[in-house]
């Protein structure tokens, strides 16, 4: 089957951020075609898409339905788009600092540690509601993961409200686009996502 097997040929990063990566790869195809690819990574998500002749990019369905959900409500939608993705659970264990990193929180969800209104919830996309409660399960709270994240972990944001005794938060409000620390230039994923 090595024959129907595409080979790269070139790779280059397009933009490189905190929560969004873009890669253009070229290749031969089996046929001896010219091609290009384009890897999209972002919290919680890794896709490969296609460029059309023309320079347009087919997206990644994941990202594409949290950016459409975004277009849907009122307001500025490249802010809403940020507020959705840190309502998901994985990002709201890593803002918690239930988890050292994003990669981390997202295991610690798929495994089943982390609770929701006192329910286990393991999937990391999970869009968490204002007022909801995400906790470690009772089980899980003496993780070695868990209690060092916690310890080390004291940037405390204002739309979050953290109970260090029973290692459980609350998600207060959407975040302001003031109060998300990264650098994110999101008119240029909205610009992306629009074409």
């Amino acid at each position: 089957m090595s024959h129907l097997t595409e080979k790269s040929e070139k790779s280059e990063i397009i933009y490189d951020g905190k929560i969004l990566r873009v890669r253009k790869d070229t290749v031969t195809l089996p046929n001896g075609d010219t091609a290009y690819r384009e890897l999209i990574r972002h919290v919680g998500a890794v896709a490969i898409v296609a460029l059309t002749d023309d320079g347009k990019v087919i997206l990644e369905r994941q990202f594409r339905n949290t950016f459409d959900k975004a277009s849907r409500k009122r307001g500025v939608t490249g802010e809403i788009l940020l507020q959705l993705i840190e309502s998901r659970l994985d990002n709201l264990v890593f803002r918690f600092g239930i988890a050292p990193t994003r990669p981390a929180a997202r295991q610690l969800v798929n495994h089943g540690h982390i609770t929701v209104n006192g329910k286990v919830v393991d999937i990391p996309s999970y869009m968490a509601k204002v007022g909801d409660i995400i906790g470690v399960r009772e089980r899980s709270k003496s993780l070695e993961v868990i209690t060092n994240s916690v310890e080390g972990h004291s940037n405390r944001f204002p739309w979050l409200e953290w109970d260090s005794d029973k290692l459980c938060g609350k998600f207060m409000s959407y975040p302001n686009r003031e109060d998300i620390p990264e650098n994110i230039n999101e008119q240029l994923i909205v610009e992306l996502y629009s074409k």
